[in-house]
């Protein structure tokens, strides 16, 4: 394999996505190499690789998890590790292309915006730039919208971890997906002492994020999780 085989613009968008050479190199080692065929024996099926559990032995089983997560045996396990690029696939194609704005996808996304748990995010974002958020949904202005929500301009969506974004909205906030697996970690790994086990997943480029998060904010989350 061509020891540097990148051209100036893929230099650049490596680095765009906070990336090395050498990872990039190593990754394309894997895909070079291929991965070999599983051959499938048959499908699983209720007593052939699934365990069906009667209705009978349901509290029983309950009450052993609840016995070995107060004894801290527990621990919640999160692949994290993922940036959040496939999520947004589509709006960064038009990002990129300039789709037209009355086309049926981009004119349903700047309907529906408002609904979006970042919403708020976004206006705040857009307000320090001068921008008004709701403006430039009355003029269609999608593209400016997007590079609000996908790049550094503003949000940076499109190369954050997925367990960083705005997921679900509350009547009274919002959550992060990570914030989310703190509190339902609260409801189900919790040991006598109320401490929550948790291993995460972070690739190196996003660890720093994940572990810039206020330690204070995290015991908040949690307390109101199992408020």
């Amino acid at each position: 394999m061509n020891l540097n085989p990148f051209s100036d613009k893929d230099l650049k968008a490596i680095a765009t996505k906070g990336m090395d050479v050498q990872e990039v190199l190593r990754q394309l080692k894997i895909l070079h190499r291929g991965a070999k065929s599983v051959r499938l024996s048959r499908p699983a099926c209720a007593g052939d690789g699934i365990v069906q559990i009667h209705p009978d032995e349901k509290e029983r089983l309950v009450s052993l998890h609840e016995q070995a997560a107060e004894g801290g045996r527990m621990l919640k396990f999160v692949p994290a590790s993922g940036v959040a690029s496939r999520m947004f696939k589509d709006w960064y194609s038009w990002y990129q292309q300039g789709t037209v704005g009355s086309a049926e996808p981009v004119v349903k996304f700047l309907e529906n915006i408002i609904k979006f748990p970042f919403y708020e995010d976004l206006k705040k974002a857009m307000a320090l730039k001068g921008e008004d958020t709701e403006r430039c949904i009355r003029e269609r202005k999608y593209g400016d919208i997007l590079e609000f929500i996908l790049t550094s301009k503003g949000l940076n969506y499109n190369w954050l971890p997925k367990a960083l974004l705005k997921f679900h909205i509350y009547p009274d906030k919002t959550r992060t997906a990570l914030e989310e697996h703190l509190v339902e970690a609260a409801l189900y790994v919790r040991d006598a002492q109320n401490v929550c086990r948790i291993h995460f997943t972070v690739s190196e480029e996003t660890r720093i994020q994940v572990q810039g998060l206020p330690f204070s904010k995290l015991k908040v989350i949690l307390k109101n999780g199992l408020a």
